[in-house]
């Protein structure tokens, strides 16, 4: 799943990953909706969160990825000392980024 506000972003992280041979569950660029999508019943491997959508934190989409255990790193373009505490221990990846580094790091997620 991919939760990113920026369409070039959300469209480039969406062509690299089903490049590397991943189906796409859900897209959505908003908090409200990607917590009715994570409500749903599906089964989501592993999901890309960007921390500031539209001026909205994610923390609460963090938040119920942490409490379900589904795996999630975290894309921020800030400094990831600003991110609330309980956040900083989270897979981290800094926008922008490479796509081998972003790969790695949900192969990391993934396989746990």
């Amino acid at each position: 799943m991919v939760v990113e506000d920026e369409v070039l972003i959300a469209l480039d992280l969406v062509d690299m990953l089903q490049s590397e041979g991943a189906a796409i569950v859900a897209e959505t660029d908003s908090v409200d909706e990607a917590l009715k999508i994570l409500s749903d019943s599906m089964t989501i491997d592993c999901v890309l969160l960007d921390f500031n959508l539209k001026g909205e934190s994610a923390a609460p989409v963090a938040r119920h990825l942490m409490s379900a255990g589904t795996p999630f790193l975290i894309l921020t373009a800030y400094d990831a000392s600003l991110l609330p505490d309980e956040f900083r221990a989270c897979e981290i990846v800094q926008k922008p980024c490479d796509h081998a580094r972003l790969i790695k790091s949900i192969s990391r997620l993934v396989v746990r």
